[in-house]
């Protein structure tokens, strides 16, 4: 009887422990943040992409506008512009990693190019 249970308790943590280590994108699997539970149904929705693909284009055209005689108002308008797209693009990089975890976004080249690019930024902000 005791060796049943005894079983019974390893199979369930080694249970617990594969459940753990499965892929985010597993229906099965069960995280405890709330927060990040809703940040990953944020990054798996497509509107998601859509949204930062509109965000990204956007942003071509804005930096598009630069140019050697521009006038102080529309030079305001587009650095306005760039400080917002910045600021989504700091947010999409914190929403994926919390909804994704850090090895499963650093899976992706193109989120470690973006957060090299966010980086980036913000260090140009800075100084």
């Amino acid at each position: 009887m005791s060796s049943d249970l005894t079983d019974h308790s390893v199979n369930e943590t080694i249970s617990k422990v594969s459940n753990f280590s499965k892929p985010i994108s597993d229906s099965n699997s069960t995280r405890s943040c709330q927060l990040c539970n809703w940040a990953h149904s944020v990054v798996v929705h497509p509107v998601f992409t859509f949204v930062i693909i509109v965000i990204i284009v956007a942003n071509i055209v804005v930096l598009a506008m630069d140019r050697v005689n521009i006038s102080p108002q529309e030079l305001q308008v587009t650095d306005t512009l760039n400080s917002i797209f910045e600021y989504a693009f700091i947010a999409e990089m914190i929403v994926k990693l919390m909804g994704m975890g850090f090895k499963e976004y650093a899976r992706d080249y193109y989120n470690l190019l973006d957060a090299l690019l966010v980086v980036a930024s913000v260090v140009d902000r800075i100084f």
